[in-house]
């Protein structure tokens, strides 16, 4: 079952651009979104345990239309990193994988209960014998 992060403090950073000479029509902007999660991913000594993060970037994105070139096309890749953990021994992982951007619309069932429309950062989290607590994420979006 996916686990949806715990905000614990984000920002999103405004790059207007400007309509260009080679045929970009109209303004867009970049929006570079970073911030830190609280999360709790676990597993008990000498197992090892695989689940979904899900952390909410943006609600205020729902179409893909407002994503220049949508996220079909040369989607953005977000970064997410471990910043705390606890290991149970010397053979402790943490592992972050697969990080992708989806879209949830109101006609689309929510990713996680309790979701709501927009721009989330979903990612692929193993551990073993320890705790994943925190996470930090950049993504840089452009659109209209």
């Amino acid at each position: 079952m996916s686990q949806l992060a715990v905000v614990l403090h984000s920002s999103r950073e405004d790059i207007l651009l400007v309509p260009s000479t080679q045929g970009q029509a109209g303004t867009a902007a970049l929006y570079i979104y970073s911030g830190e999660v609280s999360c709790n991913f676990s597993s008990q000594s000498g197992t090892d345990s695989t689940d979904q993060l899900i952390i909410l970037i943006e609600p205020g994105i729902t179409s893909t239309s407002q994503i220049v070139g949508g996220l079909n096309v040369n989607p953005p890749i977000p970064i997410v990193a471990p910043t705390s953990w606890n290991a149970n021994d010397a053979f402790s992982v943490i592992a972050i994988n697969s990080p992708e951007l989806l879209l949830v619309t109101e006609s689309a069932p929510p990713i996680v209960p309790g979701g709501v429309p927009g721009l989330y950062i979903a990612a692929q989290v193993t551990v073993q014998n320890g705790m994943l607590l925190n996470a930090q994420y950049q993504v840089s979006v452009r659109a209209t």
